[in-house]
């Protein structure tokens, strides 16, 4: 196998179990989760979302929703 073999099947691979987001994701009614996405797709900063989150009882790291935007989280 030659390494770009093995790199390529190490991006399609999914590296783990899906990232909390997903549950968060599955949590929230419609309106409130096409809104997160909405945020998550926008310039607003990770920081916001996460204390956004946090008046709703969420608690999720600003770090965990950068990983997730950039797609280097579990859910690949």
């Amino acid at each position: 196998m030659s390494l770009i073999d093995a790199l390529n099947e190490e991006s399609a691979a999914r590296k783990g179990p899906p990232c909390s987001l997903i549950a968060i994701l599955a949590a929230l009614d419609a309106a409130d989760r096409a809104a997160l996405v909405a945020a998550f797709n926008s310039t607003q900063p990770s920081t916001s979302i996460s204390r956004a989150l946090l008046t709703v009882n969420v608690r999720v790291a600003p770090t965990t929703l950068s990983r997730h935007r950039r797609g280097e989280c579990s859910c690949g």
